[in-house]
């Protein structure tokens, strides 16, 4: 008996050593120590403060790490450069974050350098092991840059709905050289007082100093009554001029229906559905992008409206018609062509007799079209 007992515990010490060895659990590895993610700007003002920043991974944290450097370089080390991550406590580096990991330091190029050219930004760290990373570097430009001035303007004060084209011209002169305005910046500032960017279309730069922008009505879409055209000169190294703006009022008028297709009339099925396909074809003054909606209201023989008063949203998605999505994938044949569409299915308990339909469509500022009417006879 004490035998087989001391079987069956030798047993379960084997058992369980077995378990144990098939559950060991091995430590994650450790991240090595390194740099990553440099972030500067790639055009440096003398006159102007700028950002660096890089990020610093280590086996055992960011407390591990005793300093992270910058150097700057021309031909030979210029300037040493030391960031933080105390998040901004007790330096003025511009760190948010104390122990993110993540070091900064905000610098004052002309404390440094007299002259611009190419540099280069070397960046290595030491933790408190005495072990140093990999060196990661980025070239960077310097400039003593002065701000670009626009000196001229040409706008109209008026954009009528539908203009065909209208082109916007800015001088603009720069202190260093012309030769370095790479934009101009066109805002639109509406009658909140909320400014936003028109990036639609692009300016075309003639010879050093003259930007052109060449507008037709699409540039109304979704706009309509006075504004101001905010304009701002732009150079290589970020410098911005004074903004210069103008008034302009932006007139935006109704869309319309310029043909509608659908069977005059359709024997409804004694059993199962039929499908009707109904498309609208419209157009805008400020271009389709003006387009907000397209829908028709189905009033029934009996004078009630289909749908429970509620409008049949058209598409223009060149979707195919899924009958588990009709309202969506309707059956519209090209995206983007101004013809909307949709798919109607009647069954075997369909009423019968003259359905008549109202077509609209709205544009971006509310505007809405004259109501074209078609009808479609259902018959038994």
């Amino acid at each position: 008996m004490n035998a087989i007992k001391k079987g069956a515990w030798v047993l379960f010490i084997l058992l369980v050593g077995h378990a144990c060895k098939d559950t060991t659990v091995f430590p994650p590895a450790k991240e090595p120590f390194m740099l990553s993610d440099i972030r500067t700007s790639d055009f440096w003002q003398i006159y102007k403060p700028e950002l660096i920043e890089i990020r610093v991974q280590h086996p055992d944290g960011p407390e591990a790490v005793k300093s992270v450097q910058a150097q700057l370089l021309k031909d030979a080390l210029v300037a040493t450069i030391p960031l933080y991550d105390d998040g901004g406590a007790v330096t003025q580096s511009g760190d948010l974050i104390a122990g993110d990991g993540v070091f900064r330091n905000r610098v004052q190029l002309s404390t440094l350098v007299s002259d611009g050219g190419d540099y280069t930004l070397r960046f290595f760290a030491t933790d408190l092991d005495g072990n140093d990373t990999p060196v990661l570097e980025k070239n960077i430009k310097v400039g003593s840059n002065l701000l670009p001035q626009i000196h001229a303007v040409y706008a109209s004060r008026f954009f009528p709905s539908g203009f065909l084209s209208d082109t916007l011209s800015v001088i603009v002169f720069d202190p260093d050289s012309t030769s370095e305005v790479d934009d101009v910046i066109l805002k639109i500032i509406g009658p909140g007082g909320l400014p936003f960017l028109y990036n639609a279309k692009t300016w075309v730069k003639s010879g050093d100093s003259l930007f052109t922008l060449s507008l037709d009505s699409s540039f109304a879409a979704g706009l309509s009554g006075d504004y101001r055209l905010s304009f701002q000169a732009h150079d290589k190294y970020g410098g911005l001029s004074d903004t210069v703006q103008r008034p302009v009022r932006i007139e935006n008028k109704a869309g319309y229906i310029s043909h509608i297709t659908m069977p005059s009339q359709i024997t409804k099925p004694a059993s199962g559905t039929k499908q009707i396909f109904i498309t609208a074809a419209v157009g805008d003054p400020q271009s389709l992008a003006d387009v907000d909606s397209v829908y028709f209201y189905s009033k029934k023989p009996d004078g009630s409206l289909s749908n429970g008063g509620k409008p049949f949203v058209m598409v223009d998605n060149g979707k195919p018609f899924n009958i588990n999505n009709p309202f969506d994938e309707a059956g519209d044949k090209i995206a983007g062509d101004g013809v909307f569409s949709l798919t109607s299915i009647i069954d075997a308990n369909a009423a019968t007799g003259v359905f008549v339909f109202s077509f609209y469509t709205r544009d971006k500022v509310g505007n809405l079209s004259m109501v074209m009417q078609d009808s479609i006879n259902v018959k038994p």
